[in-house]
């Protein structure tokens, strides 16, 4: 049945996609060139700071502010090889982020890993949460980033959630939000992209009703800045290149990153005063 159904259901679902980021980005305010507060973003692996948020650290950059780049989990299990073990390709991740952040002008120094493997963010959520914690707390940003709690993706949505616990536990009152990656290429169903096609059918219908719910939020045009986003994600040659040459080693498809390189979209989580907007 799944052969049979998607090829017809994936045209509709990219139509349905772009409307959908179209609508966000159109309903978004972009936010003020006067917002330049110090920024922690915190990705839950080597890349989706790059994705979801380089024009933004850049700008936030030029404008004066600190900015430090956390990363929870090394990324390690991305992709299954006989030729690379996982400590090996986490540490080619570690590399990639650390050229990504010195050509975005961030600068390596300002690139925090937490080390957590893919099995130990979900079995240690307290020591995640900790380290989380007193990165917050050495830190001081007036603003967090990490990605959307709606994420499709398990560890984005695991990181996101212990994002909250953290900013909580730490005493953080200034603004949290929180940038799509899968949900932005995949929004606003939450489905993974190998669910039952009656899964994709039905909230292909519900469509409307799942758009009318995303949350307030800022963007962030990315305009000038890139050809310079482009090349920081070039950076990451195990997740955009078969790097291996195995069968097996799948990297993101061609154009991929085309959809993030208009805006940078921040859904908000809390505002100035720390409370919570409504979800």
């Amino acid at each position: 049945m799944e052969k049979l159904f998607r090829p017809l259901l994936s045209p509709a679902q990219r139509r349905a996609n772009a409307r959908w980021r179209e609508s966000v980005i159109a309903s978004t305010p972009p936010l003020s060139d006067d917002h330049v507060g110090d920024l922690l973003v915190i990705a839950p692996h080597p890349d989706d700071e790059t994705i979801g948020c380089a024009a933004t650290m850049v700008r936030r950059r030029l404008r004066g502010a600190r900015v430090r780049v956390v990363v929870v989990s090394d990324g390690g299990n991305s992709h299954r090889s006989a030729l690379i073990s996982e400590h090996e390709l986490a540490t080619i991740r570690r590399d990639e982020s650390l050229a990504a952040a010195d050509l975005l002008g961030i600068g390596r120094g300002a690139v925090q890993f937490l080390g957590f493997d893919s099995a130990q963010l979900r079995a240690q959520p307290q020591a995640v949460v900790s380290a989380i914690t007193d990165q917050i707390r050495q830190f001081g940003p007036s603003e967090i980033l990490t990605t959307s709690i709606v994420e499709w993706s398990d560890e984005h949505r695991i990181v996101a959630g212990l994002v909250r616990l953290a900013t909580e536990e730490s005493g953080f009152t200034g603004v949290l939000r929180e940038f799509p990656v899968w949900h932005w290429d995949n929004g606003p169903s939450r489905a993974k992209p190998w669910a039952s096609p009656l899964r994709h059918v039905v909230d292909l219908i519900r469509f409307r009703r799942l758009a009318a719910a995303s949350r307030p939020g800022v963007s962030v045009p990315v305009a000038e800045l890139r050809p310079l986003k482009e090349a920081a994600f070039a950076c990451y040659r195990s997740q955009t290149t078969n790097l291996t040459g195995e069968e097996t080693w799948r990297p993101f498809p061609d154009r991929w990153l085309e959809k993030f390189l208009d805006h940078e979209i921040f859904f908000t989580v809390s505002d100035a005063s720390g409370a919570s907007v409504a979800e």
